[in-house]
This record gives structure tokens, C-alpha cells and sequence, in this order.
């Protein structure tokens, strides 16, 4: 019997399997799979790196195992969404927590993984390393917060005019300076020049 079809075939797999390994090995993203039940199958070096245990480590270990106690409610939501059908991907912020115990924050998309059958036998999940963006929302956000005690403390009013856009800020105590309710007026340079005396 010819079986050159099925030898060529069979090449082609190894082919694929052997370009797939190059890339899941050598990425420099974190890429990791586990099975429908949540147990790590595999991971690559950047994910090793990213959460500081080995492949030998992780394996016996569950996704929430190496989730955040804050963020394994929504892992479990978002796992049984994808195994009901309700959604074919998904896209998250979560966090992770390292062998050393710190926490990385990674920006993660999940897709299952289905037989031939359509059944999902697996999920594999690609994770962006985004700490450093998180760390920088939270100082900015504190900086914000801290800006705005100051204004309220120091009972004066405040603008704020972008010339090139039009755009413009008043603070709280502007606007009730000049009898208004905070943001009772629209938030431009055109209102703030029609309220200066003639």
C-alpha cells in the first residue's frame, strides 16, 4: 500500500510541532497551558521567569494555586465562562504570586483548546508582564489624590487652560466662588472668557 501521503503527512506534523516548540520556547512573552481542571501541563522559560518557579515546581500546582487571593474568584469565573461556551477568548488584569512572594501584575489572554471532537481538553494563556505600569497608576493616582486634598485645604480656586484645545479644569472652589454647584458649568476657555467682567 502507497503510504507517501500519510509519511508526508506525518512530516508535516512533526514540522509544525517542531516551529510551535521554537516559539512557545523562545518567546519572550509568558506563555503557559493548563488543563481543563486547572493543573499546570506546561510553561515556557519566560513564564519561569516571570513567577520564579521552575517547570518541575509549577507541575502538581493549579492556576489559582499561583493566583493572587484577591483575583481567584474572577480566574474561576472567567475559566467556567469559557468551558460553558460563553465566550471563545478572554482578556484580563491579573495578578500573580511569586515564589519570593511578590506579586507580578500581568495583562492575560486565555483560549481553550479543543479535540477534534470540539471539546476543550486545555487552555493556554499568553501574559504580558504590566507591574511596572501598575506601579506608576498607583503614584500617579496618589499624586492626583494628594493634589486634590491640597486644593480643598488651601480654599482657593483653580483653573487650569489647555490653549491649543480649548480645554480647561476648575477646580471645586472655583466654581462655588462664583455661586455655582461644582461643574455646573462646561469646561472650557470659551465660559471661563464669557464670565470675566466686561
Amino acid at each position: 500500500t502507497d503510504i507517501t501521503g500519510r509519511k508526508q503527512a506525518e512530516e508535516a506534523l512533526r514540522e509544525s510541532e517542531k516551529r510551535f516548540r521554537a516559539i512557545f520556547e523562545n518567546s519572550a512573552v509568558a506563555i503557559g497551558m493548563i488543563d481543563r481542571s486547572g493543573y499546570w501541563k506546561e510553561a515556557n522559560a519566560a513564564f519561569e521567569s516571570m513567577v520564579g518557579y521552575s517547570m518541575r515546581e509549577i507541575f502538581g500546582m493549579t492556576n489559582v494555586d499561583l493566583t493572587h487571593p484577591d483575583d481567584r474568584e474572577m480566574t474561576r469565573t472567567y475559566i467556567d465562562a469559557l468551558v460553558r461556551g460563553e465566550m471563545e477568548s478572554v482578556r484580563v488584569e491579573k495578578r500573580y504570586i511569586r515564589k519570593d512572594g511578590g506579586i507580578v501584575w500581568v495583562d492575560l489572554s486565555v483560549t481553550p483548546i479543543r479535540n477534534d471532537e470540539g471539546d476543550i481538553v486545555a487552555f493556554v494563556g499568553v501574559k504580558t508582564d504590566i507591574t511596572e505600569r501598575k506601579r506608576v497608576e498607583t503614584l500617579l493616582r496618589e499624586s492626583e489624590e494628594r493634589f486634590a486634598y491640597a486644593i480643598d485645604a488651601s480654599n482657593e480656586g483653580l483653573w487650569d487652560w489647555n490653549v491649543p484645545t480649548g480645554e480647561a479644569y476648575f477646580s471645586p472652589r472655583y466654581y462655588t466662588m462664583l455661586g455655582y454647584e461644582p461643574n455646573e458649568f462646561p469646561s472650557n476657555a470659551a465660559v471661563w472668557e464669557s464670565m470675566i467682567h466686561p
